[in-house]
């Protein structure tokens, strides 16, 4: 094999003209050369439209006499390699795609189930804390100890009121109440268990939309030490002393 072009014997291999060695080496340099290989066809395809253009003739005796001899002293070996070979399909690069393609969707369809796991896990952390806060509230609401203090509304929110369940036995009280106005940006509201000596803070929290809120306090100290309960409107984050009662009740 050799990388040098066969551009001088193009002409005559496709006219058939060249001599067995020269076949040869022609036929072994198109194994591997695809630009000579189309160099072929072309003066290929351009013999025969020529031979359709001339008017038939009877070929001179001494061309026919070498044509003769040629083909007696060779005979011309057709080659796979001599035809110009049809461009291969190739998959790969579609196969590649596609691989990239699913690896998305996967991803993605990963990415939408990771998201709704977290959403079923935090609603079920949310329903197990809803669960959990209604036993207590049965639980407290239920047991023989507990007492039950009416919240009223005072002036200040008159169609406000609520309840307060104290369990002086484990110290722990449940404060509800309802018709709660608004607060505004800033605000708040304080619960307080009122005792001999004033008022102590029990906590903030925010009512719902429709005006309801709550709150469960863990007395530091003897609960059976408060005999009142209230709720007033504060600034955001409570204040030492209670400035706008809207509930109170107690014994």
């Amino acid at each position: 094999m050799t990388n040098a072009h066969i551009d001088d014997l193009i002409e005559e291999y496709a006219l058939g003209l060249l001599e067995a060695d020269e076949v040869t080496r022609a036929d072994d340099h198109l194994a591997h050369c695809a630009r000579c290989r189309v160099k072929v066809d072309s003066a290929s395809n351009a013999a025969a439209v020529l031979a359709l253009m001339v008017d038939p003739a009877s070929p001179a005796a001494e061309t026919g006499q070498r044509l003769l001899a040629r083909a007696a002293s060779s005979k011309r070996r057709l080659m796979p390699g001599a035809l110009l070979a049809a461009p291969r399909f190739n998959p790969w690069p579609l196969i590649a795609i596609a691989n990239l393609a699913l690896t998305v969707v996967v991803a993605v369809w990963a990415l939408s189930l990771q998201a709704q796991l977290r959403r079923l896990e935090a609603d079920n952390a949310n329903v197990v804390q809803r669960l959990a806060r209604e036993e207590k509230r049965i639980a407290l609401v239920s047991s023989p100890e507990v007492e039950v203090i009416k919240l009223a509304g005072t002036e200040n929110s008159p169609e406000s009121g609520g309840q307060a369940y104290l369990d002086r036995t484990t110290n722990t009280a449940w404060i509800t109440v309802y018709h709660l106005p608004e607060v505004g940006e800033g605000e708040t509201y304080q619960a307080w268990l009122i005792g001999p000596e004033g008022p102590v803070s029990a906590g903030t929290f925010k009512p719902t939309v429709d005006g309801r809120g709550e709150i469960w306090v863990t007395a530091t100290t003897d609960l059976a030490e408060y005999k009142a309960v209230g709720v007033s409107r504060e600034p955001e984050g409570g204040s030492r002393k209670p400035t706008k009662v809207v509930v109170v009740g107690g014994s």
